[in-house]
């Protein structure tokens, strides 16, 4: 696993660093001045069971073109489910009613096996709410943040960065399409590891 990067992605509100509202977690801006979303394409990603679950009920659907790989201690990965009525054949449906992931997503039980899954790959994603960010922390060699500059209402918080572990490579403010001048709406931040 040591030419693996494993990059951890995540959003927070930069007023209160609250990573979490009603149990889901920040929503990412479109903007792609990083060219995060052809950084990302193919590779896989990882979530956790609360993360997947509620991206199956927003989107109605795994992330596409990448792989999908999901740490859970509940859901089960794809076997032939019992009969259900049409109106029921969905992904969320099956995770959240039956525990059972869609075709084609990988389940594992701890970060370290989702991370030995995507061993061939030359980099990996993670993404999820507090507690998938505190296990990956350790484990992860480049943040990817987008920091909000609004206050949200919530108890998870993104960890303060320890400037002595981690080196910012990039930083661009993001401004109102409506006011570019005035409104500073977000911010992107990217660090590396420097430390163990």
């Amino acid at each position: 696993m040591t030419d693996l990067k494993i990059i951890l992605v995540s959003a927070y509100s930069s007023i209160d660093r609250v990573v979490e509202k009603n149990g889901d977690i920040l929503r990412f801006f479109n903007d792609d001045s990083r060219g995060y979303r052809d950084s990302r394409r193919n590779r896989p990603v990882i979530l956790g069971g609360s993360t997947f679950r509620n991206l199956l009920e927003f989107q109605g659907t795994v992330i596409p073109g990448r792989t999908n790989i999901v740490v859970s201690s509940s859901l089960e990965e794809w076997s032939p489910p019992p009969e259900v009525s049409e109106e029921n054949r969905n992904p969320h449906y099956f995770a959240s009613n039956l525990n059972i992931a869609p075709m084609g997503v990988k389940v594992c039980r701890t970060m370290e096996d989702a991370l030995k899954y995507a061993t061939n790959e030359d980099r990996v994603f993670i993404t999820g709410g507090r507690s998938t960010i505190d296990r990956a922390l350790p484990l992860v060699d480049r943040l990817e943040l987008t920091e909000l500059q609004n206050e949200v209402q919530g108890s998870e918080k993104f960890p303060e960065i320890d400037l002595s572990i981690w080196g910012e490579d990039f930083m661009q403010k993001i401004y109102s399409k409506e006011d570019p001048k005035e409104i500073h709406t977000h911010t992107f931040r990217t660090y590396r590891r420097i430390t163990s």
